[in-house]
């Protein structure tokens, strides 16, 4: 075997452990690149299901803002309605208080106050109301009272320690959630 044959070899043998070492950098090569391309898709995948998980937090958040936002508006047109309601039933005591159904409320809650606060009390009512329950009055003392009060009375009993206000305002208001409900299930209709 000669010299040339030798070199012949060699570079073949050169040539074959190269190519292998090739064949072997682009197979690894080709799978740290497959690797990297798996790991940037399950990133991307990860980062697209938090975008996802985010948007869909901050929307729900969102939604949830609005929906208490409009009960707010809502209950506060509501509670305006109630209030022009309640302004509209006030304005109308003068008128109410000149007709005979309200003499006849007058003498009921006059015999209510006399009946828990016992003979002798002292009923006060504003001076128009006083010829209205004249006679009315055999168990209690009917005066005028000192105090304004669209109506109604006010209640003292004889010893001074159990006292009542049947005057309309406190009527109306212990009627407000009554007429509330009355007045919401019209706007819901």
């Amino acid at each position: 075997m000669g010299l040339e044959e030798i070199i012949k070899n060699i570079e073949a043998d050169t040539k074959a452990k190269s190519k292998q070492i090739v064949d072997a950098a682009n197979a690894e090569a080709k799978k740290i690149e497959e690797n990297a391309a798996a790991e940037a898709a399950e990133q991307t995948k990860d980062s697209n299901s938090k975008a996802d998980s985010d948007a869909k937090q901050l929307l729900t958040r969102e939604l949830s803002r609005a929906n208490i936002e409009g009960k707010g508006i809502y209950q506060e047109a509501v509670n305006g309605y109630i209030n022009d309601a309640m302004q509209t039933l006030g304005d109308n005591l003068g008128d109410y208080t000149a007709s005979a159904e309200y003499q006849k409320l007058l003498g009921v809650i006059a015999a209510t106050a006399v009946k828990e606060l016992g003979p002798g009390c002292t009923l006060m009512l504003q001076k128009r109301d006083l010829q209205k329950l004249r006679g009315a009055g055999k168990d209690a003392k009917i005066t005028e009272s000192r105090e304004q009060f669209a109506g109604g009375l006010r209640g003292l009993s004889q010893d001074g320690k159990m006292y009542v206000d049947y005057s309309l305002e406190k009527i109306i208001e212990s009627l407000k959630d009554g007429i509330a409900v009355k007045l919401l299930d019209q706007i819901r209709e």
